[in-house]
């Protein structure tokens, strides 16, 4: 694909919003039909690999509206690849989530959940090799809010 051919970044965020709002229904449902605690692992891998997927697209629309052509999986090198104002437009997104199961709540830190999940969808998406390991609660929620903001923001900024 040439540089021409890329497509918009209002054609990449409503990618992105489709993979993140069917994740949401996802959970929703989950939540709905028992404790969001003890998903299964197909359930977990599913969730895990499709936040990643859709935080990489969310990304990669602030960068095609910066005007750069985005590529690889990485959701730290594309965050830092972003322009400082967007990066500090996101880090400064007031969010906060569930830090633990115990409910201490902690700031967000997008830059840092960016880093821990940075191969997500790569690892993910391939849960039944050996070196991969199971996503916890914790880290679940903590990519779910990341796409929230990331959601948030890039609209404002694509859809001013």
């Amino acid at each position: 694909m040439t540089e021409q051919e890329f497509p918009s970044e209002k054609k990449i965020f409503n990618a992105a919003k489709a993979f993140h709002d069917s994740m949401e229904m996802l959970i929703n449902a989950i939540s709905e039909s028992r404790n969001t605690q003890k998903r299964t692992p197909p359930e977990t891998v599913c969730l895990m690999t499709n936040y990643c997927l859709a935080a990489e697209l969310f990304l990669k629309a602030l960068l095609t509206k910066e005007g750069k052509t985005p590529h690889g999986h990485d959701l730290l090198a594309l965050f830092n690849d972003l322009s400082a104002e967007a990066q500090e437009r996101l880090k400064t997104h007031t969010v906060t989530y569930e830090a633990n199961i115990g409910g201490e709540i902690k700031p967000f830190d997008i830059a840092q959940v960016m880093k821990q999940h940075k191969d997500g969808f790569k690892i993910y998406r391939y849960f039944y090799e050996p070196k991969n390991s199971a996503a916890t609660p914790k880290s679940i929620n903590a990519i779910r809010t990341a796409c929230l903001s990331l959601c948030a923001v890039s609209r404002r900024i694509i859809f001013p």
